[in-house]
C-alpha cells in the first residue's frame, strides 16, 4: 500500500526543479513549526471519490483514516447542500474531528455540473482565517484571509487545480513564495517569547483578580490608592484602579527592576506629561483641556511605551516613537491608529512578526464639543493586549482593561465600533509589580 499510496505525490515532487524542491522542504519545515496538520496522504487516498461524479459518491461513507508520514488521523466527510456538494477531510484534535481545524480542508463542487467550485484550507482554528483555492484555465488562483480580512486576492498559482487539491500544502505555499511573505502568515509555536508571555499573562490575570474597579483609581508613586485627578486618597470601602490605574500597576511592575530603572514606582506627572507640541496650541484641544481631557488614553499610553523603553535600554526615547505606525496590509491614522474592527487580524500579523511584544491600547471615538465646529477624537478608555500562540499553534490574546481579563472577542463587542492607537513594549523579562492587598 505504501508505494501506491505515496507514488502519485512523488511523481509531483520530483517534477520540481532541486530549488523548488528545497523551497519545497523549507516551507513543510515551517509548517510543521507554525503546528499546521496535514492530510495530503488521506486526499491522495480518496483521489477517485474527490473526482468522481456526484451520484457515485453521494454514498461514500465518512471514515477515518491513519498517515504514514503525517502524524494524526484524518475523517472524510461528504455533504451535501441545495446546489452543491462538499468533501472534507477533517484532522483529528484530541480525539474529536472539528470542521474548523488548522489544516483541514473542505472541497466544493456543483451538485448538477460536478465542475470544482473551490477548495477552503483552514489555517487557524476559526471559520474567518483560511487560503481558498479557486480553478482557472490550466491554473488555479488563491485568496488569503486572516480573521475575516482579504489580505490577498487572486494570486495565481500555476498548477492545474486538480492536482493542487491533491497535493501537500507546502507545495502551495511554495509556488506562491514570490508573491505572498508566508513568513509574515506563519510562526514558529515554540518561540520561548510564546511562554515569557503565558507566564506575564497569568500573572497579570492574577492580579485583575485581586482588583477592584474604582472610578479614576491608581496606586501613586508611593504605593498609595488615590485618584489620578487630584492625587487625594481613594474615599471607597474598596480601593481599586480603572482603566488607566491598572496599566499603570503593570507598568510599574516592569519598569522598577528594568536595567535602567530608577527602582521606584511611575509617578502620574510623568505619565501625564503632554508633548511639547501640544503645549504651543492653541486649539480646540487646548481649550477642552480644562473640562475634558480628551487627549489623555493617548499621552498616557505612549508615555508608558516611551518610559519602559528607556528603562530597558538606556536610550531617550520620544513619546511618539513607539507608536504601532507600521502593519501590513493596512494604513495607519495618525494619532488615531487602527479601526477596532480589525483588530484581531492586527494583533496576529504584529505576533507573527515580533514575537514577545506587549501593546497599550487607547481606545477613542470622534466627539465634537459644544459650540466647535470641528470634530475631535476623545481617547476615553485604555486595554492591554497580549498576544501569543499556544503549543499548538492557536493564536490567542488576552485584553486586560480596569482591572479585569478579558477575551479579544469580549472587548471587540465593546469596542468594535471604535478606533485603538496602539504603543509597543518588548524585552519583557522581569515583572515585579506592586504588592496588592
Amino acid at each position: 500500500m505504501k508505494p501506491i499510496l505515496l507514488w502519485p505525490v512523488l511523481m509531483i515532487l520530483f517534477s520540481f526543479s532541486l530549488g523548488a524542491q528545497s523551497s519545497f522542504d523549507d516551507y513543510e519545515e515551517l509548517l510543521d513549526k507554525a503546528g499546521y496538520a496535514e492530510n495530503w496522504e488521506v486526499r491522495q487516498k480518496y483521489t477517485e471519490t474527490i473526482m468522481a461524479p456526484f451520484y457515485t459518491v453521494m454514498h461514500v461513507p465518512a471514515a477515518v483514516s491513519s498517515q504514514i508520514i503525517s502524524e494524526g488521523d484524518v475523517k472524510f466527510e461528504l455533504r451535501r447542500a441545495e446546489t452543491s456538494f462538499y468533501l472534507l477531510f477533517l484532522n483529528e484534535d484530541e480525539g474529536e474531528f472539528p470542521t474548523l481545524g488548522r489544516g483541514n480542508w473542505v472541497i466544493k463542487r456543483d451538485i448538477r455540473s460536478g465542475d470544482f467550485l473551490q477548495a477552503k484550507i483552514f489555517l487557524q482554528n476559526d471559520a474567518d482565517t483560511f487560503i481558498r483555492l479557486f480553478p482557472g484555465e490550466d491554473r488555479s488562483y488563491l485568496d488569503v484571509y486572516l480573521y475575516g480580512r482579504q489580505i490577498y486576492t487572486k494570486i495565481p498559482v500555476s498548477v492545474a487545480f486538480e492536482e493542487l487539491i491533491l497535493s501537500p500544502f507546502a507545495r502551495i505555499t511554495s509556488l506562491t513564495e514570490n508573491i505572498i511573505d508566508w513568513n509574515k502568515i506563519l510562526t514558529d509555536r515554540t518561540y520561548e517569547e510564546w511562554d515569557i508571555l503565558d507566564d506575564l499573562s497569568f500573572e497579570l490575570e492574577k492580579g485583575a483578580a485581586r482588583l477592584e474597579y474604582v472610578d479614576d483609581g491608581a496606586m501613586n508613586s508611593r504605593e498609595e490608592w488615590v485618584y489620578i485627578e487630584t492625587g487625594e486618597l481613594q474615599t471607597e470601602e474598596v480601593t481599586g484602579v480603572n482603566c488607566s490605574g491598572f496599566l499603570k500597576w503593570v507598568a510599574d511592575g516592569f519598569y522598577r527592576p528594568a536595567p535602567y530603572g530608577d527602582g521606584e514606582w511611575l509617578t502620574f506627572e510623568e505619565l501625564l506629561e503632554l508633548p511639547e507640541e501640544w503645549l504651543e496650541k492653541e486649539s480646540s484641544w487646548d481649550r477642552n483641556f480644562e473640562h475634558r481631557d480628551p487627549r489623555f488614553g493617548l499621552d498616557w499610553t505612549r508615555n508608558i511605551a516611551a518610559i519602559l523603553r528607556e528603562a530597558f535600554t538606556g536610550l531617550e526615547t520620544g513619546y511618539d516613537q513607539m507608536d504601532v505606525d507600521r502593519v501590513p496590509f493596512y494604513d495607519y491614522k495618525a494619532d488615531v491608529g487602527y479601526s477596532a474592527s480589525e483588530l484581531e487580524t492586527i494583533l496576529y500579523l504584529l505576533a507573527v512578526d515580533r514575537p514577545g511584544r506587549i501593546y497599550w491600547g487607547a481606545v477613542s471615538s470622534p466627539w465634537k464639543p459644544a459650540g466647535e465646529s470641528v470634530t475631535l477624537w476623545q481617547y476615553y478608555h485604555t486595554a492591554l493586549f497580549v498576544p501569543r500562540f499556544s503549543e499548538e499553534g492557536d493564536f490567542i490574546c488576552d485584553v486586560f482593561q480596569s482591572g479585569e481579563w478579558t477575551s479579544l472577542e469580549i472587548f471587540l463587542h465593546t469596542y468594535g465600533e471604535d478606533w485603538v492607537h496602539l504603543t509597543v513594549s518588548d524585552g519583557l523579562k522581569t515583572f515585579d509589580p506592586p504588592a496588592l492587598p
